[in-house]
């Protein structure tokens, strides 16, 4: 019985293995396809424009923002239905010209010291993992060249909700139960955060391996009477310094 049981269990282990690196590889075509989508909007004639005119001071601010918030909203109708929190483009000096979703009244501050916002300005497009209260957010960041192509002039980035979402993805395409952990939180899971009150203590105890590893082997995890089997990995970027792990059960 125990043998059939070690066996089960190995077999198990070996499902949850696979479905970690498919996790790991749905993780990246995610972030390609949010770069793709923001350059997208970068290369738009209308927040080219606008965002080299702000550049420039060459406009007033607040019809600048009008402009580029209007166009956006027009760019991205759907903005809820796609999972996008919000959308913010800054001139190329990082300055905020106009926000959609969350503080859409605020523009003129400054994020140019954002990690992916420095990289836009440098002419890269990158992504990261944002952690915001108890949401985790895919963010992704690309350049606006100007219309003669030899200027940066501004960039453009998204952020899209990635707790709640990912794990209902997850479940559907890899036929497993997953919660996402934030500092010693379950903040979302497809099995019930009451339920799983241990597993913040359980990843704890294996931070090193996680640092070392970006991985655990699979452990065992109390459920009332019964017993799941697990693996959990990091997230990556921001989040990974806020020990933002996602479990596979």
């Amino acid at each position: 019985q125990r043998s059939a049981s070690r066996q089960l269990g190995s077999i198990e282990g070996e499902g949850l293995d696979r479905a970690q690196y498919a996790a790991e590889q749905m993780l990246k075509t995610d972030a390609h396809r949010w770069i793709n989508y923001v350059a997208k909007l970068g290369r738009d004639a209308v927040i080219t424009e606008a965002l080299d005119s702000a550049t420039r001071a060459a406009g007033e601010p607040r019809m600048l923002n009008e402009t580029v918030r209007g166009r956006l909203q027009a760019l991205v109708p759907d903005r809820g239905g796609i999972g996008i929190e919000y959308l913010v483009a800054l001139d190329g000096k990082g300055k905020v010209v106009a926000r959609v979703g969350e503080k859409e009244g605020d523009f003129g501050d400054s994020l140019a010291g954002a990690e992916i916002v420095a990289d836009g300005l440098r002419g890269y497009m990158s992504d990261d993992v944002w952690v915001q209260g108890d949401r985790l957010l895919r963010v992704a960041a690309a350049p606006v060249l100007a219309k003669t192509r030899d200027r940066i002039v501004g960039v453009v980035f998204v952020a899209a909700e990635t707790s709640r979402r990912l794990t209902e993805v997850w479940k559907k395409n890899l036929g497993v139960d997953v919660a996402i952990v934030l500092r010693n939180d379950v903040v979302t899971s497809t099995i019930g955060e009451g339920s799983l009150g241990s597993l913040p203590q359980e990843i704890d105890g294996r931070r090193k391996e996680i640092e070392a590893a970006k991985r655990t082997r699979a452990f065992t995890l109390p459920l009332g009477n019964d017993q799941l089997l697990a693996v959990a990995a990091p997230f990556t970027g921001q989040a990974a310094e806020l020990k933002a792990t996602y479990v596979l059960l």
